[in-house]
């Protein structure tokens, strides 16, 4: 016998998913009379459709003209960026692919964004920022009302949904977005003690649409389609419930790598990774996160590195740790358990010149050839 949901968090047929929306203290009720892409919910996206002049052209259809120095630049903050079509697709839904107008159906969505770091803020529908601070609506730079790595949501009928994306690093960072969706058809739940019954047997997922400031186009669809039932109702679900509509993940893992100029006794490493396509001399962990250095390689010619880190945006710098090769060759310093170094991001990071940084330094004898190498884990906190 099926249960309520799959492994993806679907709702499989023949049960039921309600709907909550806070803004109108009710919710929406369903059952799931067929999966339309069983079989098929994953959807290897690419590059976050982000815009903006010198960061990603999104304006041609995706993923054609797709290249690997697609990214979001350090310390930018996008525009609302729809999730824009793909290859095949036509039409009003090639501007946004999950977009659709028959009231018997509806997506189910989670988007599975990276690197996890960046900050996003959901618009439902697309021009209404949603959740709010004292009556403030977020920006993705704001500390509230922001999500990270993976979000969750139904696309109602005639209703486009945008996100906004901010970079708080210093890396030119590439992106990359998964998408596992679910297309439903439905049927709703129009008699109370329909309602009450599939409640109280636990036949429903329960998942809170990200709608807390009105809008007239949702208010609209709502009005005109279906029936809200009073949250009170709620009361009834079986075992209680946690309605959640996002879900914090793990963190990166960014490979860095420098050498010496081969000149020098002393400087500082510039730094290279498949995570970004700048070459910055420091690496910005943002407020809320946390680095662990797992492993760091010395190879070439004899060499000292030292880990430094900055809490003031790159005014001073603090040792924290040193790894020696003493002769030429090959060291591997690598943790599974316990990490080389830990470090905590700035509390009061507002920004660039302001938060954590993380540089490598070499010091050497002899002016040689050097390299080095280190998996750094970026977390929350």
């Amino acid at each position: 016998m099926l249960g309520v949901v799959d492994k993806y968090g679907f709702v499989n047929e023949g049960k039921y998913i309600a709907a909550i929306l806070p803004a109108k203290n009710g919710f929406l009720m369903f059952q799931v009379q067929r999966r339309m892409n069983r079989g098929f919910e994953e959807i290897d996206y690419g590059p976050l459709p982000v815009t903006s002049d010198g960061v990603v052209n999104a304006e041609t259809t995706y993923p054609s003209g797709v290249t690997s120095g697609w990214k979001i630049a350090a310390y930018y903050s996008s525009a609302g960026d729809r999730v824009k079509g793909l290859e095949g697709i036509r039409g009003e839904v090639k501007d946004d692919i999950f977009y659709h107008s028959e009231e018997d159906k509806i997506f189910h969505v989670v988007l599975d964004i990276w690197p996890r770091m960046l900050k996003h803020i959901l618009f439902y529908p697309a021009n209404q920022p949603q959740v709010s601070f004292q009556e403030q609506v977020p920006n993705p730079t704001s500390d509230f009302g922001v999500f990270y790595g993976q979000i969750e949501y139904l696309t109602l009928p005639k209703v486009h949904v945008a996100f906004r994306t901010h970079n708080p690093t210093n890396m030119n960072l590439r992106t990359y977005m998964k998408i596992y969706y679910a297309e439903y058809k439905i049927k709703q739940v129009e008699d109370k003690d329909d309602v009450i019954d599939v409640l109280k047997k636990g036949l429903a997922k329960i998942i809170t649409l990200p709608y807390i400031n009105t809008h007239e186009t949702v208010e609209k669809v709502i009005k005109e389609n279906y029936t809200l039932w009073p949250n009170e109702l709620l009361k009834y679900a079986k075992g209680g419930f946690e309605p959640i509509t996002r879900k914090e993940v793990e963190g990166d893992l960014i490979n860095v790598w420098g050498k010496t100029d081969g000149s020098s006794t002393t400087g500082t490493f510039t730094l290279q990774s498949d995570a970004f396509t700048n070459t910055p001399d420091a690496i910005a962990i943002p407020k809320g996160f946390k680095a662990k250095i797992w492993s760091l390689e010395i190879s070439g010619e004899a060499c000292d590195v030292t880990v430094y880190v900055s809490h003031d945006g790159g005014s001073s710098y603090k040792e924290v740790k040193t790894i020696s090769l003493s002769n030429k060759g090959n060291l591997t310093i690598e943790k599974r358990s316990r990490p080389l170094v830990t470090i905590s991001g700035n509390p009061y990071d507002s920004g660039a010149g302001t938060g954590t940084l993380i540089q490598f330094k070499w010091s050497q004898a002899t002016a040689a050839v050097s390299y080095m190498n280190a998996l750094i884990e970026i977390v929350r906190e």
